[in-house]
């Protein structure tokens, strides 16, 4: 959509002043085949993305996305 991508850091949106952003991911994250990372993303070390999800905004834990 061309417009600002920003980050969401609890209640808090950081602009980051592009139109291209991609994510933020930890070390020793994992990412199953087809999961959508939207633009923006934010993931923690050590957190765990099903194969087919949709993730978006912040997981600032360690934490497991079905």
């Amino acid at each position: 959509d061309k417009k600002i991508v920003t980050v969401k850091d609890g209640n808090n949106r950081i602009e980051t002043g592009t139109d291209k952003f991609g994510s933020i991911i930890g070390d020793h994250s994992f990412i199953g085949v087809g999961a959508v990372i939207n633009p923006g993303t934010v993931l923690s070390k050590k957190t765990i993305v099903f194969p087919l999800v949709s993730v978006s905004g912040s997981h600032l834990a360690p934490s497991t996305i079905k």
